[in-house]
């Protein structure tokens, strides 16, 4: 090939190179720009437990997006097992459609889940701990350990069915393993603050690192160590997230075995009843342990991707 025909090659994929790094460089600034605007919009709307980033519907649609762009790389470079991240997806379908199957099935007993919850409470000794309807939605369902309440959505709340018995039995289990001091609840919300602040501000910190120049390739340089030391801090959260995942793991089934025993013991449900209870259960815990994987999956592509590979 000619000097002169060889230069312009040269100078065609150099010119190809800066505009995809433009072209990445505006992107990771459009998402910085979103985060920013959402942070604001949680911080002007104050603290509240209808609005907190770990729970809100804000950063499900972040941590979406963060698996989508993990997914993407990886189909296109094929250094991530995209495999996990649809079992959450297939599972989420199922925890929906198992919810919704039980729901149309009246409990014998005739009680709501919040009447439920309450009678389990008291023999357990927590006449001390309010059922409260929560108002952030459907499968908003949780055990406050700070408030010590338990709160139901309003489908578990008001429900009679076999499904928000399960639920609200299921909540109550968390109750008291609060109450036993049962120890890995214990490490779960010992490790909270870290796992909050982490799920928080991991992304956040990760695409200013990137823009920063902190990833080789992004940059089309050496890289800034201001921006690598960035990443490694996203990293270390975000690592820090996963761990609380699979803390919670042990915490979930157990608050779901505690929920069937009582269930039973206090005859609250039928055998036949039990099994949909079983069912219930069974698919919500399978959720904790299809988003663990999935984020599990999704730490090791950026330890990967920005680890310095």
């Amino acid at each position: 090939m000619p000097a002169s025909a060889a230069n312009a090659w040269d100078q065609s994929r150099a010119t190809g190179n800066a505009f995809r790094h433009q072209g990445a460089r505006s992107v990771y600034a459009g998402l910085a720009a979103v985060l920013l605007g959402y942070i604001a919009f949680v911080a002007l709307r104050g603290p509240s437990h209808e609005v907190t980033m770990i729970d809100g519907w804000g950063v499900d649609a972040f941590e979406l997006l963060a698996a989508g762009l993990c997914v993407a790389a990886g189909l296109r470079h094929g250094r991530i097992a995209v495999a996990p991240l649809v079992l959450g997806l297939a599972v989420q379908g199922w925890l929906k459609s198992t919810f919704a199957r039980n729901s149309q099935k009246p409990i014998a007993s005739g009680k709501t889940g919040a009447e439920v919850a309450r009678e389990i409470l008291d023999r357990n000794g927590l006449s001390n701990v309010p059922v409260q309807a929560s108002k952030a939605g459907p499968l908003s369902d949780h055990y406050d350990p700070r408030g010590r309440t338990v709160d139901l959505s309003a489908p578990v709340f008001g429900g009679r069915s076999v499904a928000s018995t399960a639920v609200a039995a299921h909540e109550v289990g968390h109750a008291i393993q609060h109450a036993k001091s049962y120890v890995p609840m214990t490490l779960r919300s010992a490790f909270w603050p870290v796992a909050a602040f982490g799920s928080q501000a991991w992304f956040f910190i990760l695409i200013i690192g990137v823009v920063m120049g902190g990833l080789t390739g992004v940059s089309g340089g050496a890289g800034s160590p201001t921006g690598q030391l960035l990443i490694s801090a996203a990293l270390i959260l975000f690592a820090a997230v996963v761990l609380f995942q699979f803390v919670t793991l042990p915490v979930e089934f157990n608050a779901s075995r505690r929920a069937a025993e009582q269930l039973q013991e206090m005859g609250l449900v039928t055998n036949a009843e039990a099994a949909g209870v079983r069912q219930t259960l069974t698919a919500a815990a399978m959720t904790y342990v299809a988003g663990a994987l999935a984020a599990l999956a999704q730490l090791l592509y950026f330890l990967l991707r920005f680890g310095g590979r």
